[in-house]
Parts: C-alpha cells; structure tokens; sequence
C-alpha cells in the first residue's frame, strides 16, 4: 500500500508548523507542483522509471526520495503507463528523424517536401505531449532531453 494519506514528512521535526499563529518555519519534504520544480528532485529514467535527482556532490535530493516514497512513484501501474507515454514519444521522435534523414536523400522536390510534412506532422504530435496538463509531462520531458531536443 501506498499514497499520501496523512504524511506530512518535514526536514527538521522541531519546526514542523504546529500553529497557524506562528509563522511556517518548517520544510515540507514532498513536491508541490505548484511551488516546486519536480525535475530539480526527479529523475525520470527509461522504462517509465524515477530516482531521485542528484545534487552536484551526488547526493540525493531528500524531496525526492520522500516524494518517491508518500507518492508511490513507483507504484507498478505509474510505471507501466510513463513507460508507454515515453514509448509512445520516442516512437514518434524517431519515426519524424527517419523520414526528415530520408527525405533528405530524396531527389525528388515533390517526395521531399511530402517527406518533410511527415516529419514535420510527427514531431508536432511528439510536442503535443509537451502540454502542461498531459500526463506524465516531466517523464516526456526526459525523452526530449534524451534526444537533445528543447522542450
């Protein structure tokens, strides 16, 4: 079993916020999507994988590891489908690199500006994927940065 529920794990225990007079002092140990970058605690590897990110010293990042842990990030079902949206993106990446290699060997005009519009046409969906409310978008990121593409 594993989720959220009622953790709310804290850097230093004796700061953990136990009024709503005193002033925060505490530091949650779980990502907020909205106050926190999740790719500077996770790294999303192949096969729909994540770790915590390293710091420079390689030292793991202690969000991450909690994130991971309360989050169930590495819960069988979250895998399998990051594994399929990566799976999916990749396909499409390399498919449009295939054809755009292709149609650069093409003699034809017209078979290589047909050629381009699919390549064109692939990595568009590939970057559809890139929306900020698609699914597993920091997993899709991952399979960009593989490919030394901007997202």
């Amino acid at each position: 079993v594993s989720g959220k529920a009622n953790l709310f794990p804290v850097a230093e225990e004796a700061r953990r916020w136990r009024s709503h007079r005193a002033k925060n002092r505490e530091e949650p140990l779980l990502l907020n999507p909205c106050d926190d970058d999740p790719e500077q605690h996770l790294e999303f590897l192949d096969k729909g994988l994540v770790r915590p990110a390293l710091d420079a010293g390689g030292t793991p990042s202690r969000k991450g590891e909690a994130s991971i842990e309360v989050y169930g990030l590495t819960r069988q079902d979250l895998v399998e489908q990051r594994e399929k949206k990566q799976t999916r993106v990749r396909a499409a990446i390399q498919r449009a690199r295939e054809i755009a290699a292709k149609a650069q060997t093409t003699p034809d005009p017209a078979m290589r500006a047909f050629l381009d519009d699919q390549a064109k046409g692939l990595m568009r969906e590939a970057r559809t994927h890139l929306d900020k409310t698609e699914p597993y978008l920091a997993a899709v990121r991952a399979v960009f940065r593989e490919f030394g593409l901007s997202h």
